[in-house]
């Protein structure tokens, strides 16, 4: 699928629309299939939907599937994982706390969400709320927002499961192990060339890297499957880039 060009002739775009819908009818008729065929049904089915993070299109085919899953299915019914972190909300929210140029009732406002945040659960609305309110997007921004709108609007559980980051001495983003959650999914993480004692003792590990791919993909994997053993959703969807796709392993 080609990547959404803005100067598109009105013929061209009506072509391009097509095929994002053909793509979309597509998915929805593998998983419908998948999701009546499945043999246990106390168990919820799990898809994994990729994308290339910088073409438009795969984030307008990604919310055509989620707005028509909604329809088919209520929204308890649906869950959504998202790769990324929402770290970068809440630091963007403290660093606007020290900024004397907001007037005293917005930045009270500000310091509550920032307070929640820390403390409600992922999948907590008000997460997804802030990200959509104050996260800076670089690929694919228009549709992305619109794809969490979407997710909000329909109140589907949504939540994002990937590890959080820190910026690298060489600039790159490197898997955070200060935070909790990312050493207790490490402890039991295997891989051929972990170091025994690598999570919490100052470990370095780019998140782009091979290591830090397959750490994150098992710690999307787990957060999901927590998420699922307590929301026991019917269908769980998980947006992600192609490389975690495909190899997504547990």
């Amino acid at each position: 699928m080609s990547v959404i060009n803005q100067r598109l002739s009105l013929e061209d775009a009506k072509a391009e629309a097509s095929r994002i819908n053909d793509v979309s009818d597509s998915i929805l008729g593998h998983i419908s299939e998948r999701y009546q065929t499945r043999k246990d049904k106390s168990k919820p089915l799990v898809v994994l939907l990729g994308e290339s993070h910088a073409d438009p299109s795969h984030r307008a085919v990604q919310l055509s599937v989620m707005s028509r899953l909604y329809q088919s299915l209520d929204s308890d019914g649906v869950s959504c994982g998202m790769e990324g972190h929402l770290r970068p909300v809440t630091e963007l929210l403290k660093s606007m706390m020290s900024e004397s140029s907001y007037p005293p009732n917005q930045l009270v406002r500000i310091k509550r969400v920032s307070q929640y945040l820390r403390r409600c659960p992922a999948d907590d609305p008000v997460n997804l709320s802030a990200a959509v309110n104050f996260a800076s997007v670089t690929d694919s921004p228009k549709m992305y927002k619109a794809l969490q709108y979407l997710l909000l609007r329909d109140g589907v559980q949504s939540f994002f499961n990937d590890v959080a980051t820190i910026s690298g001495k060489s600039g790159s983003l490197e898997i955070d192990f200060s935070d909790g959650k990312v050493q207790g999914y490490y402890k039991n993480f295997v891989y051929k060339e972990k170091a025994p004692d690598m999570a919490g003792r100052g470990a370095c590990i780019d998140m782009a890297s091979l290591h830090g791919t397959y750490f994150r993909n098992y710690f999307m994997a787990c957060a999901a499957n927590e998420h699922i053993r307590e929301r026991e959703p019917k269908l769980f969807i998980q947006l992600c880039g192609a490389a975690h796709v495909n190899g997504l392993w547990q």
